[in-house]
């Protein structure tokens, strides 16, 4: 690519779309925004509260003026004289008020720390992102729908350079206006020094990329307008929070998600060397991969995915994981919070009856959708047979056993399996709705569009806790519903939930 292309076609979209007598309209919005939310000092709260010291039981005498009795409470005590003391998590302000008895120090392991919140500068980059959604729909569109977009191809540019010039203006535009909010809040010490400016940039190229790509196909204004505002938040929403998640567990590994990890270091939340580098790579990547397919868009070439189709599948699944798991889970919580004799109440086969009439619910919606069935042939004998025996196997096999892994730890793993009655048969009727539900879903609905999907969806929506088992039941069932059709994976599905009910009898 050649920079004076670069150059030209940016100031070109930016002459174009921000010339005439309205060229101060989106600098003036930009500033009435951005300034007073980025320049004007104001107190906000870095960390969350604690919550008030609560504990329920018997309270030591010399605890009761610090420690407020409460039923919910997720500490309780179970002896005063020589306190003993139950707890699935400790606020802070508790845990202050045991060290405060007599005696050794109460220990207390992994209490963990207040959550950090984000900056002032994450809500600057956020408003500026939202700024982008008119100019990013007429960069490409709106040339489409005035037959310059023919003429400017026909020029002695390439594709690529008219995709990274046009991305080069609004990045650049978003940056500038970003740039000077942050130096005035810097000036004005309504915002203290950091890393969080390097953020800025990063936000602003990759919502800019995903914009593009959005309207890459778009005929008019009005539809890659549509296309932006729907799917820009959506994105910052899910991608910053599924950074927030993996910064848990990995701090490079939450910053390497694509505009994720820029928001993440725009908010001051991701500061280290290692971090930055990640987010620069991460965003830098992706960024690359929407701009080249821009680029195949324009030379009118198909995508290398089909990734409409694939968000709708991944949608789907999730649909499904909310649907299986809230009734089921759901009710089991209230237990983990304090309020045992809820959950207790709480029928465990009514969730499962639930959950399966949402699978169907899918199914049919789906179906609907789409204008099709789902296909299913007559069942035969033979099939049948052949299934409920290879389902027989599997029980034996697998035995009905969560293996020792870490996704099968802690006490919601361990509430989510008493829930579900593993290892014991459950009534007739929840029997016959939760297998045909699960059936239909997975290998008569979702195997149809994609095995390796159907077998991805299996793992993650019905076996999260026990992978091993959920891989080897899902190429089972998937393997004999390709070979003796959808009759003969309910049936193998049947003889594992039989069997199996036996084996822990």
């Amino acid at each position: 690519m050649r920079p004076a292309r670069l150059l030209a076609v940016a100031w070109r979209d930016l002459r174009l779309i921000s010339g005439g007598r309205g060229w101060w309209k989106l600098p003036a919005l930009a500033a009435g925004l951005l300034l007073p939310v980025g320049v004007i000092p104001l107190d906000i709260p870095t960390s969350l509260e604690a919550l008030p010291a609560r504990a329920q039981g018997q309270i030591p005498e010399s605890l009761q003026a610090l420690i407020e009795p409460s039923a919910q409470a997720p500490v309780g005590f179970t002896r005063a004289e020589e306190p003993t003391i139950r707890a699935t998590r400790i606020p802070l302000a508790t845990r202050e008020a045991l060290d405060t008895l007599p005696g050794p120090s109460v220990r207390i392991e992994d209490l963990g720390s207040e959550p950090e919140l984000p900056g002032r500068s994450l809500l600057v980059a956020l408003l500026a992102l939202s700024l982008m959604t008119g100019p990013l729909a007429e960069s490409l569109a709106g040339e489409r729908a005035k037959g310059t977009l023919t003429t400017l191809l026909a020029a002695g540019i390439s594709r690529s350079e008219l995709a990274w010039g046009k991305w080069l203006a609004w990045t650049g535009s978003a940056t500038l206006a970003t740039a000077l909010v942050a130096i005035g809040g810097l000036a004005s010490g309504s915002q203290e020094w950091g890393p969080w400016p390097l953020g800025l940039p990063l936000v602003a190229g990759a919502a800019v990329a995903l914009g593009l790509w959005l309207g890459r196909s778009a005929a008019d204004e009005v539809g890659s307008a549509t296309r932006t505002m729907r799917v820009l938040p959506m994105a910052a929403l899910l991608l910053g929070g599924a950074a927030w998640f993996l910064r848990g567990i990995s701090p490079a590994l939450g910053a390497a998600v694509p505009l994720g990890g820029a928001l993440l270091v725009a908010g001051n939340l991701a500061v280290s060397p290692v971090e930055l580098l990640a987010a620069l790579v991460g965003n830098g990547l992706a960024i690359t991969a929407m701009l080249a397919g821009v680029t195949r868009a324009l030379d009118g070439r198909p995508p290398w995915v089909d990734v409409p189709g694939l968000l709708r599948d991944l949608a789907l699944i999730g649909a499904a994981a909310l649907c299986w798991w809230l009734p089921i889970i759901g009710p089991g919580i209230w237990g983990i919070a304090g309020n045992a004799e809820l959950s207790a109440s709480l029928d465990p086969r009514v969730g499962l009856a639930t959950g399966a009439l949402l699978f169907l619910g899918i199914v049919g919606i789906d179906a609907a959708r789409l204008h099709t069935s789902t296909g299913l042939k007559p069942p035969s004998l033979l099939g049948i047979s052949v299934g409920f025996a290879a389902g027989g196997a599997l029980a034996v096999l697998t035995q009905w056993e969560l293996p020792e892994l870490g996704l099968a730890s802690g006490e919601l793993a361990e509430m989510a399996q008493l829930r579900l009655g593993r290892g014991v048969l459950p009534p007739v009727a929840v029997f016959a709705l939760v297998l045909p539900a699960q059936e239909l879903l997975f290998r008569g609905w979702l195997q149809r569009r994609s095995p390796l999907l159907a077998l991805l969806a299996w793992v993650l929506v019905c076996t999260p806790l026990d992978p091993v088992t959920g891989l080897i039941s899902g190429l089972l069932l998937g393997g004999l519903s390709r070979w003796k059709g959808w009759w003969a994976a309910l049936a193998a599905h049947l003889g594992w939930w039989a069997v199996a009910g036996l084996l822990g009898a």
